[in-house]
């Protein structure tokens, strides 16, 4: 909802018969619409309230009709987004600690061995597990060395994205995901430059300096846990849907032009989708 006030910066009255916007479906106009302004007098607040009834932009015109003639008229532009993935299923965890928490396993293949790549998903965190791993592929069943070859996780102060091939390499946003809200979570390596978006905004960034490879691995990857030979083992607890792993490094645009749709499975450099609509998590 945004307001606004009308002006008369004439000396003459101002007779207004309509305020109204180009696109009344999805722009409605509340306040007094039809009233006379002396010179210098301003009007009471009007409000433009925006309601999308699909995903995309929509711009329209709120147009101030004097005597029937469009007076003038002022441009607005609204963008319509799903406050939570497509699909009709999530994938629910439970993030226990002891051991015997749910998780994905999805089997090794040569195709989780990328040096470039972003993993994505929407999260809705129950705000109790401390250390919730949404993805993570180890460098080693038994680490050697130690890490995950890319790991995404949120905690309770901060959610983080990386990398390890013997040494780490991070990045962290300091604003923490909220507890119960479904958020969009996505990090890229495009063998440089880490980058962290949050619903579609880039929110932080490391240059490493120079480029970094991955060791290749045998581990399997997991999703709702980060398992390293028995030495870590982090679980998610809350919800998870539409997690995605590419092996490119995706520009912002295409992160937000795809976040709130479903994939086909068929698109360039897609390695892994899970969107767990059909009920179970083997997609």
């Amino acid at each position: 909802v945004q307001s606004f006030t009308i002006t008369n910066l004439g000396t003459m009255d101002l007779v207004v018969t309509d305020v109204n916007a180009t696109d009344a479906t999805r722009y409605a106009i509340t306040g007094t619409t039809s009233f006379t302004l002396a010179g210098g007098a301003t009007s009471g607040a009007l409000d433009v309230t925006f309601t999308p009834d699909a995903v995309g932009t929509f711009d329209a015109q709120v147009v101030i009709d004097h005597d029937g003639r469009g007076l003038s008229s002022v441009s607005v532009s609204g963008v319509g987004q799903q406050s939570f993935p497509a699909g009709p299923n999530a994938l629910v965890l439970d993030g226990a600690t002891d051991g015997t928490g749910d998780y994905v396993l999805v089997p090794d293949s040569p195709l989780l061995d990328l040096n470039t790549f972003t993993i994505e998903a929407w999260v809705n965190w129950d705000g109790v597990s401390p250390f919730a791993t949404v993805l993570s592929r180890p460098t080693a069943d038994t680490p050697s060395p130690a890490g995950s070859g890319y790991v995404l996780r949120v905690t309770p102060t901060d959610w983080f994205f990386g990398f390890s091939n013997g040494a780490n390499y991070t990045v962290t946003d300091p604003n923490p995901v909220i507890a119960g809200v479904w958020t969009h979570l996505a990090g890229t390596f495009d063998g440089q430059v880490l980058h962290g978006y949050v619903n579609g905004e880039l929110t932080v960034t490391n240059d490493l300096g120079g480029p970094q490879t991955l060791l290749d691995s045998t581990a399997a990857l997991l999703i709702g846990r980060e398992f390293i030979g028995g030495i870590v083992d982090r679980t998610f607890g809350g919800e998870l849907d539409e997690v995605r792993l590419w092996g490119d490094a995706r520009t912002q645009a295409e992160i937000q032009s795809a976040m709130h749709v479903s994939l086909t499975g068929s698109e360039s450099d897609l390695v892994g989708y899970w969107d767990f609509d059909d009920g179970t998590a083997n997609d």
